[in-house]
C-alpha cells in the first residue's frame, strides 16, 4: 500500500520496487488531484415524502447556491422516478439550465445521440471540458449540428444507465441512496478529476421503503441495502453535519 513520503517534494513511498528493493517514487499531479478530489456529502431522510420532489427540490437547491455555470447529475432507482425528477426540474429551472433525461427506457437510438452530447466538450460533461479553453463543435454532438450554444448549466437525469462506460465528471450530485456498488460508481461521476473542489457537493436521499419482509424496511431494485447504507453515512456525519466521500 502506498504511503506518504512526510518530506517536501510530493513523493510517495512503495514497499517494494521491480527488483525487490525499497524505493521512492514520484508521485504524478493527476493522480495526486483524482486522490484527493472533494466530495463533501449530506444525507436528507425523505420517507415522509415523494422521493421524486425531494431528489429534484436538492437538485435545485445546490444549483441555485452556484455563482458560476455549473453540471449536476440526478441519479434514481428506477425509470418512472428519474421522469418524475426530470419533469419537475425541467418545470421549475431557469431557461439558461439544460436538463437532460437517460435511462434504460430510452430507444437506442435516441440513447446513442444523448450519450454523444454528454462527451461533447461544449454541451455535455466529459472529463476533459475544463481543459478546454475554446471547445470545438463536435459533428456527433445533436446540439452541436443544429448550432446551440453552450448551455449555461447542464443537468441530467439519469438511471443506472449513467453509472458507468461514459467517462463523464459533474460538479454535482443528487442521488436516491442504494446498494454500496452502486453508490460507488455514481460517486464516480462526481468531481471526477479533482477540478471542482471550490463546489463540489453531494445529497443521498433515502426514499420511502416499499415494504417490509421479516421486519425489513426493503427498496426496489437493491432490497433493504438503501437503509444500511444511508445509516451508515449518518454515523459518518457526525457533528460535522456532512462526510467527504473521498476518493470514491
Amino acid at each position: 500500500v502506498p504511503r506518504r513520503d512526510p518530506s517536501p517534494g510530493g513523493r510517495q513511498e512503495t514497499s517494494r520496487c521491480t527488483d525487490g528493493a525499497p524505493c521512492v517514487c514520484p508521485v504524478h499531479p493527476e493522480i495526486e488531484r483524482r486522490l484527493t478530489a472533494r466530495k463533501p456529502t449530506v444525507t436528507v431522510d425523505a420517507t415522509g415524502a415523494t422521493s421524486a420532489e425531494r431528489l429534484a427540490a436538492e437538485c435545485l437547491t445546490l444549483m441555485a447556491d452556484q455563482t458560476v455555470a455549473t453540471t449536476c447529475v440526478v441519479f434514481a432507482n428506477s425509470p418512472a422516478t428519474a421522469r418524475a425528477v426530470f419533469e419537475d426540474i425541467s418545470a421549475k429551472s431557469d431557461s439558461g439550465v439544460d436538463v437532460v433525461l437517460l435511462t434504460g427506457r430510452v430507444r437506442e437510438q435516441e440513447g446513442a445521440a444523448i450519450r454523444s452530447r454528454l462527451l461533447c466538450e461544449v454541451h455535455g460533461a466529459p472529463t476533459s471540458r475544463r481543459f478546454v479553453e475554446r471547445p470545438e463543435a463536435s459533428a456527433a454532438c445533436p446540439e452541436c449540428r443544429a448550432g446551440r450554444g453552450t448551455p449555461a448549466a447542464l443537468v441530467v437525469v439519469a438511471t443506472q444507465t449513467l453509472e458507468v462506460g461514459a467517462d463523464l465528471d459533474f460538479d454535482l450530485l443528487v442521488t436516491e441512496s442504494a446498494s454500496v456498488r452502486a453508490l460507488v460508481q455514481r460517486f464516480g461521476r462526481l468531481n471526477r478529476v479533482g477540478r471542482a473542489n471550490d463546489r463540489a457537493s453531494a445529497v443521498v436521499v433515502l426514499s420511502k421503503p416499499t415494504d417490509k419482509q421479516d421486519g425489513k424496511r426493503t427498496w426496489p431494485v437493491y432490497g433493504d441495502e438503501p437503509g444500511l447504507v444511508f445509516d451508515r453515512l449518518i454515523e459518518a456525519e457526525g457533528f460535522e453535519g456532512s462526510v467527504d466521500l473521498s476518493p470514491m
